[in-house]
């Protein structure tokens, strides 16, 4: 029966729409938890021995099959989305996979559906802005255009799709700006402020950026076109790029690029304090806040129904003032008992949960009333940062995932023991140590005489909770230093580090009076008893994992043919 912890991890997955799997070399499923039946239509406990890409159809499964057989041991984890069915409803789903030590493969999967509907949300946000932004392609044609630059030329957004620059802006104004595209395609970012005569006889001042967009491998292929010609435009940009910056590093926690993210709000909103709270019944519980050195502690508790978060919470919307709250005074952290002067704040919600407020606020008096694009900007900062909290929960939970199949993959589910496959592990790294540092070593191999007989009397389940009471006895004895795992049927394996001949015989010879001593009540009225012979090998400079197991084996079987219930070196 799985273990709250495991049970929560599970549970996790489920409520995520997320699952996670592990596989054999012949691309079997070996071991999968969470929400499988929703993903691939069979329940976790049901996917043993199914091959993964068996349950995906189509293009989907060809393209899973691809990545699959493609995967490098000794590379990357790769990353894919496919849709998981053929139909509009069918969810979208982001991959992880990468190949095990062991051939096999471990992936995870989630439901990115509502993800990709937040990107629309994004359009509808760029959409929103008022500086001109594009996408051209190295065929010099336009493949995305926000509505401003729509509004621009007079054409929509599907007009304007697969035309080329030079057509939508006429000859002569293309030919002042054909050398920065040629240069931004060469990958090399550009900048200008221009005055452009369109085909249309209107003329336009410019303040334009050029930004490759440059893949990891250098190819470059296309750039992005962001204009206006307004000195809001900086401001807007600068803060754009930086929170994509943040957001797409890999050399830093998801708690910095939050922490960042809250800086970037101070600086480009004028208002020096930024704090993320999470929502808990009627509290609020402070998260992250910037600036660092304020008297603001993380997991500070405040009361919502006096904050100005409140107001955030119950309209379900963006809620700022710039000179004073407008009607009943509020409450925010590092302020004190008196009011902000002025206050930004955005409802945060992750995975389509309210999860609680995004706030920047100030002692002092702003000098400008905020506008629609200070709300929208406020609006993607609060969304670079669900997604951040997103991700760090889902890392969470795959991390957990993860460990509850290493605990599996490595015990033995009857003893609680390790298992063969992680003794192997062990061992062999133990092995090297002693080669390298010319150190002790001992492994013993036990085995209990005469177990078929104890099945054959009193059944297999009986003789489960003899090996069960073996094991426990067992581990009693050693030393936390000591390893102990379940070889295989009634054989267990001790690995005894820094141990010599003579202290490894001791040892087992006490193991071996405590089995002895050992009796299992199967039933009220018929007790068992167990004795066990061992086979002992130290190791000798030159031994590799197999060398010392074989004359542990050798022994053992010396103990056996001696009469058993005995102690044998090798």
């Amino acid at each position: 029966m799985p273990d709250r912890g495991e049970s929560l991890a599970t549970d996790g997955l489920e409520l995520a729409r997320a699952m996670t799997c592990r596989g054999d070399a012949a691309g079997r499923v070996v071991a999968a938890a969470g929400a499988t039946g929703s993903l691939l239509g069979v329940r976790a406990e049901a996917l043993p021995g199914h091959r993964l890409v068996d349950l995906v159809q189509g293009s989907a499964g060809r393209a899973l099959s691809e990545v699959l057989a493609g995967l490098d041991r000794a590379g990357e984890p790769a990353e894919l989305e496919i849709a998981l069915g053929a139909n509009g409803e069918a969810p979208l789903t982001r991959w992880r996979i990468r190949r095990e030590a062991d051939a096999g493969f471990l992936a995870f999967a989630a439901d990115v559906t509502s993800e990709r509907k937040r990107l629309t949300a994004f359009r509808r946000v760029v959409d929103a802005l008022p500086v001109m932004i594009a996408y051209v392609d190295r065929e010099k044609r336009y493949r995305f255009n926000n509505g401003a630059h729509c509004r621009q030329f007079g054409l929509s957004s599907a007009e304007l799709y697969g035309r080329p620059v030079r057509e939508v802006m006429g000859p002569r104004a293309y030919a002042l700006i054909e050398a920065d595209i040629e240069r931004a395609l060469n990958g090399e970012p550009v900048r200008h402020e221009r005055a452009l005569s369109l085909q249309d006889g209107r003329h336009l001042d410019t303040r334009a950026e050029f930004l490759p967009d440059i893949a990891s491998d250098g190819s470059v292929s296309g750039f992005y076109l962001v204009a206006q010609d307004v000195t809001e435009y900086r401001s807007t940009l600068d803060l754009m790029r930086a929170a994509h910056r943040v957001t797409s590093r890999q050399d830093v926690s998801v708690d910095e690029m939050i922490q960042e993210l809250l800086e970037l709000g101070a600086l480009h909103f004028n208002l020096p304090i930024g704090s993320v709270a999470s929502l808990a019944g009627d509290s609020l519980r402070l998260e992250y806040v910037t600036p660092a050195d304020r008297a603001l502690p993380p997991g500070r508790v405040y009361a919502l129904a006096s904050s100005c978060a409140r107001r955030v919470i119950e309209g379900d919307e963006v809620v700022h003032f710039h000179a004073g709250p407008p009607d009943t005074p509020c409450r925010q952290p590092g302020h004190g008992d008196t009011p902000p002067a002025a206050y930004l704040g955005v409802p945060l919600f992750v995975r389509g949960r309210l999860y609680g407020v995004i706030a920047y606020s100030s002692d002092g008096v702003r000098e400008t009333p905020f506008d629609e694009i200070d709300c929208e900007l406020a609006r993607l900062l609060a969304g670079a940062v669900s997604g951040l909290i997103a991700r760090a929960q889902y890392e969470a939970q795959l991390h957990a995932a993860n460990q509850r199949l290493l605990i599996e993959a490595s015990t033995d589910p009857l003893t609680g023991l390790f298992s063969r496959r992680f003794i192997d592990e062990i061992l062999g790294r133990e092995v090297e140590i002693a080669n390298r540092h010319h150190r002790d070593l001992a492994v013993a191999m036990i085995d209990l005489d005469h177990f078929k007989a104890v099945n054959d009397t009193h059944g297999h389940e009986a003789g489960d909770r003899v090996l069960q009471a073996v094991s426990r006895e067992l581990t009693r004895e050693l030393r936390q230093s000591d390893v102990i795992a379940r070889f295989g049927g009634e054989e267990f394996i001790v690995m005894l580090p820094e141990t010599s001949l003579a202290v490894a015989t001791h040892a087992c010879e006490r193991l071996r009076e405590r089995v002895a001593r050992l009796t299992v009540e199967v039933t009220p009225d018929a007790p068992v008893r167990v004795t066990a012979s061992v086979g002992i090998a130290a190791f000798v400079n030159g031994d590799d994992t197999r060398t010392l197991l074989r004359r542990a084996d050798r022994a053992l079987y010396e103990a056996k043919s001696h009469g058993r219930n005995r102690v044998e070196t090798g």
